[in-house]
């Protein structure tokens, strides 16, 4: 006896659609399919021994004229169950295309799959005609692009951005570069370049152009003197600037910054500047006292800062405060000298420089001399031989000049006090002192003092020995070990009245006298020797010894 299985047909409980066999989800809509149980209903069929089974016939197509060959009905067995589909769907036409023949499901012949299409297509038709068609639509199988490649295409496109921005500021800096070169005039070249002086200045009812020498006489109170002294001086006085080149830009110039501006005074002819030690102390290498190579030390020798020169570093000395720079320039203006000896408590003075930075180069602003020989004890050490005037000395200012009534350096501008409830506090130093400290400089790059090898209470002056009840002089704070002045006897607490048979009064005079010899010279000095417990019943003692040598010692300005 033969059996037959039939597979009974599944449409998807939410939108209707066909289900084929083994498919768990809804090709329309998405909704999961139950599998259901097959059910296989065997008929028997009958017995005739007389005649046999009729064959199954397939049903004629309606569009074609052939007839398709009787499909034996086969046992399908479930698909497994493995969570995937196992073929995919047929995409529906639109409702005016006919289906064609097409392979059928698994269990079903090609006839009557053929009928299943005609019957939808019909259907299709008819929600057509009265307006509630709807088309299927094939869901969207496209695969997006992996996430590596979208971030490759992403870090690409910025890079290519960001290299187009790059070539932009490479070549506009270049073009910048030969403009500012053309423009600015800097020398870099082994020959010395002559400075050009322009502009010129009113005085009285004469006209006195850049660059000239000019002779002031006074006669009486001149409404006039400033501005006398200021043609005079004002191409005497250069701008400072030190710029540092960070070593990781391969640009040169663009990646110079400012990092100190400060004054300077022409002192020859052929380009040697004075300057205080602390303008140019950020640029230098401390173990050796030379330019460091990440920086630059920039001199303007115009207010319209149109012109500058690269300078070399001459010599740095500490101890006063002071430097010689030098730039490749002939025909400058040098300033004309005054010994401080003739500076008087009153005088009137003037300062010019770039108070505020080399922006204000060339300003001049006027005061009176309060004081003469100050030594200060400050942050970073001590300044000594300084004028005190009320002529305001602004950063910037610090390595300016401080002149007379007739246009003479008097002073190399160095500080000011700054602190509550001061004013007026201006100092400069003396003119003697930065002539015989700049010759050394300039021979020697160095300074190497005399020395009996001691340090003094800078605060012990005239005032305070009074109050005291001991004598005026140069108090010994303290005798530096192996010294000569320790070897000869003298000790802490001493007082140093005479030097060499001159009075002693403070430690400025001390290092006066002391200035005056040569190191090795053979010395006196006369000290008063007390106990502290019996203060006027002190004696003097004299002690002889030969001068050592102190050489000069790096130091941070702040």
């Amino acid at each position: 006896m033969e059996t037959n299985e039939r597979i009974e047909a599944r449409f998807c409980p939410e939108c209707g659609t066909p289900i084929r066999p083994g498919t768990r989800f809804c090709i329309n809509c998405g909704t999961k399919i139950a599998l259901p149980e097959q059910t296989a209903v065997k008929q028997e069929a009958e017995v005739k021994p007389e005649a046999p089974a009729a064959p199954v016939e397939a049903q004629a197509a309606p569009a074609a004229s052939l007839e398709a060959p009787a499909a034996p009905v086969e046992t399908a067995e479930a698909p497994a169950d493995n969570g995937f589909e196992t073929a995919e769907a047929p995409f529906t036409p639109a409702y005016n295309e006919a289906p064609a023949y097409a392979a059928a499901p698994a269990g079903q012949s090609v006839a009557s799959n053929y009928a299943d299409e005609m019957e939808r297509f019909r259907e299709r038709q008819a929600q057509y005609a009265r307006g509630t068609y709807v088309p299927e639509r094939k869901p969207d199988t496209r695969k997006g692009l992996p996430g590596w490649a979208a971030a490759l295409i992403i870090i690409v496109t910025v890079l290519v951005i960001v290299g187009v921005f790059v070539l932009i500021g490479f070549f506009g800096y270049q073009i910048y570069k030969t403009t500012s070169n053309a423009v600015s005039g800097s020398k870099t070249s082994s020959e010395p370049k002559t400075v050009e002086y322009s502009g010129s200045t009113k005085v009285g009812d004469q006209t006195v152009p850049g660059g000239s020498n000019v002779t002031i006489n006074i006669t009486g109170d001149s409404t006039s003197l400033a501005t006398a002294v200021y043609a005079k001086c004002k191409d005497s006085v250069v701008g400072i600037a030190i710029f540092y080149k960070s070593s990781s830009s391969p640009w040169e110039d663009a990646s110079y910054s400012v990092v100190a501006e400060g004054s300077g005074v022409v002192y020859t002819s052929d380009g040697n500047i004075i300057t205080n030690a602390h303008v140019v102390q950020p640029a230098l290498d401390k173990n050796t006292n030379t330019l460091s190579s990440s920086y630059q030390i920039r001199v303007y020798t115009d207010s319209t800062l149109s012109t500058y020169f690269i300078a070399d570093v001459v010599g740095v000395d500490y101890t006063s405060d002071l430097a010689v720079i030098k730039i490749n320039a002939n025909g400058l203006i040098p300033i004309e000298m005054e010994s401080s000896k003739t500076v008087q408590i009153g005088d009137e003075v003037f300062v010019i420089g770039c108070p505020g930075g080399i922006e204000f180069m060339g300003s001049i602003i006027d005061g009176i001399v309060g004081g003469l020989n100050k030594n200060l004890l400050t942050s970073d050490g001590y300044a000594y031989d300084l004028i005190q005037t009320s002529a305001p000395i602004n950063p910037g200012a610090s390595g300016g000049a401080m002149v007379n009534r007739e246009g003479k350096l008097v002073g190399i501008c160095e500080m000011k006090i700054v602190d509550t409830g001061y004013e007026g506090m201006e100092f400069a130093i003396a003119s003697d002192t930065v002539k015989e400290v700049c010759d050394t400089l300039m021979k020697d790059g160095k300074v190497v003092r005399p020395a009996i090898g001691i340090k003094v209470n800078s605060y012990y002056d005239v005032l305070t020995a009074s109050d005291t009840g001991l004598p005026a002089g140069a108090y010994i704070a303290e005798v530096e070990s192996d010294s000569v002045a320790g070897k000869a006897g003298l000790k802490a607490d001493m007082i140093i009245t005479e030097f060499n048979g001159v009075a002693v009064y403070n430690f400025v005079s001390l290092r006066a006298e002391i200035m005056k010899c040569q190191i090795g010279d053979e010395v006196t000095v006369k000290a008063y020797v007390y106990d502290s417990s019996d203060k006027a019943g002190g004696t003097y003692k004299t002690f002889t010894l030969n001068l050592q040598s102190m050489e000069d010692e790096y130091r941070e300005f702040e």
